[in-house]
Parts: C-alpha cells; sequence; structure tokens
C-alpha cells in the first residue's frame, strides 16, 4: 500500500510538471503569421527556432499598445523570448512556401493560438 501511494504522488508531481510546458513543430503557411497568447494568460517564456530555408519575422505585442519593433529570425537561428502576461507573440511567414517552426513554452501554456494572414 505504501508503495502504491509513492508511485501514485511520484506520477502527480510528474503530470503537474509536464503541464507548465509545451513544444510543438508548427506549420505556419506562406502570407499566414501564427499567433501565440491571443488571450488573458500569465507570463510564459518561448523559445523559437527557424526550421525555415528563409527569413522569419517575429513582434509581440501588449494588449492596448502598438507592436513592437520586428525581430527577424534567420535560418537555424534560434529566438528566446520572454513575454508578459496578456501580451501576444507574432511569427510571421511572408515567404512563398510553407514553414516549419520549433516550439518550446514554459510558465503560464493556457495560451490561445492560431492563424492569421500576415496584415504588414
Amino acid at each position: 500500500m505504501k508503495q502504491l501511494l509513492i508511485t501514485l504522488l511520484s506520477f502527480s508531481i510528474i503530470s503537474c510538471a509536464a503541464f507548465s510546458s509545451l513544444t510543438s513543430n508548427t506549420t505556419i503557411e506562406a502570407g499566414k503569421q501564427f499567433v501565440l497568447g491571443d488571450n488573458e494568460h500569465g507570463a510564459f517564456n518561448a523559445t523559437l527556432r527557424n526550421d525555415a530555408p528563409y527569413n522569419l519575422i517575429v513582434y509581440t505585442q501588449r494588449r492596448g499598445a502598438t507592436l513592437s519593433e520586428p525581430v527577424v529570425v534567420k535560418p537555424s537561428e534560434k529566438l528566446e523570448l520572454w513575454v508578459g502576461a496578456n501580451e501576444t507573440v507574432f511569427i510571421q511567414n511572408k515567404g512563398k512556401r510553407t514553414v516549419q517552426v520549433y516550439l518550446k513554452v514554459a510558465g503560464d501554456t493556457g495560451l490561445g493560438m492560431g492563424y492569421k494572414p500576415v496584415t504588414n
């Protein structure tokens, strides 16, 4: 019985730790942007790796503010982001082909995610 209790407790701790991070190989179609954190949420860290053969553009935006200055992420380059509560990340694919982006997110992972056309 004691061994079962220890096993269940260990599983619970490991399960809770798993919910505080996520990884994804995200596909972004040409002319679209992947939007991360388009909802009310807490702070999070994101690591992005550009697996595309050309540059991607990354912006952030705090709710009610203008877009940040763009960050150009070159092929195979990684970008570390520390994103505040209720701040949104936009990963833009202005190229002519669908691309793959590796994402690892830690912290608040209850994030709204989706795709929108590139408008700027």
